[in-house]
């Protein structure tokens, strides 16, 4: 998981971000220490903590939902995806979420599987327990996102987002305040510079290609009408070349995504461990401490 070189740490309550912090490292192991001196110095020894995991640190893989209840989902998946995953079940923490029903326009049922290392998992959860905090979430971006953007006044169309960190990223097609469709990206910071010094080359036409065929899958299977706009989330660098790019070869209107904004305006109320390179459905966590 340690597939970046930075943590982030954001603290607040009542709905309002107090407290943000980003910090090198390097080693999973110097989380302890980091997150300690974190706590000390805001007063959040024994604090509930979320952890956001970083997009290249877990599976997201489409299935059949299986006919089971919500709480029988996470088990009923692991046989759905066993064979697709990198490691065996067992290597794996494992859960998911379900489409809407109208999804794939209510011909089948799908489900997202979410599958994670389980021994990194495991590790970084015991770095912040021994830093202080008490971890109870663990979340992955997308979902994150989706909540966040549950306050937005234009959140009933249909819209793609994209959201972009160091070394990766991934698009989401939300309707109705829902997920309807996910995919990784290969996109980074290294991209958008090259988007701003106009030498924009074969990444950003596989990166346009990517979105275009996404947004064709999305309109012709989902049922839920056109894309009306694509809201770009860069996590670091500025995205003006890449808005341009976007605009200009997908016809779409493209919107600047503003993480600290969403995050100030929305529900944050613990501690917030986001790790790594990730802007940001307790999925993961129970099963990860329980190993």
């Amino acid at each position: 998981m340690m597939d970046s070189e930075s943590l982030a740490l954001m603290a607040g309550e009542q709905g309002r971000i107090s407290v943000f912090e980003s910090m090198p490292c390097s080693d999973v192991d110097a989380v302890a220490t980091l997150v300690h001196t974190f706590c000390e110095h805001h007063g959040l020894a024994g604090a509930a903590a979320s952890v956001v995991m970083a997009a290249g640190s877990y599976q997201m893989l489409l299935v059949e939902a299986p006919p089971v209840a919500q709480d029988e989902l996470a088990e009923a998946l692991k046989w759905k995806v066993k064979d697709l995953l990198h490691g065996s079940i067992d290597d794996n923490v494992i859960d998911g979420f379900m489409l809407p029903d109208d999804a794939y326009r209510g011909r089948q049922k799908m489900a997202y599987s979410v599958a994670t290392e389980r021994v990194a998992l495991q590790r970084l959860v015991d770095q912040l327990n021994q830093g202080g905090l008490r971890v109870d979430r663990v979340e992955i971006p997308e979902l994150v996102l989706l909540r966040l953007l549950e306050q937005d006044s234009k959140a009933d169309h249909a819209e793609m987002v994209i959201v972009i960190g160091d070394r990766g990223g991934f698009m989401a097609a939300i309707a109705d305040k829902a997920i309807y469709l996910s995919r990784k990206l290969d996109i980074s910071s290294e991209l958008m510079a090259a988007c701003t010094n106009d030498q924009q080359g074969e990444g950003v036409d596989q990166l346009v290609l990517e979105l275009q065929r996404s947004r064709d899958y999305f309109e012709s299977q989902m049922g839920k009408g056109a894309i009306t706009r694509l809201m770009l989330a860069p996590l670091n660098d500025s995205p003006v070349g890449l808005i341009e790019v976007l605009t200009d070869r997908l016809g779409l209107n493209v919107e600047l995504l503003a993480f600290d904004e969403l995050i100030v305006g929305g529900a944050a109320k613990t501690t917030l461990i986001e790790m790594p390179d990730s802007a940001d459905s307790l999925l993961l966590a129970g099963a990860a401490q329980a190993a």
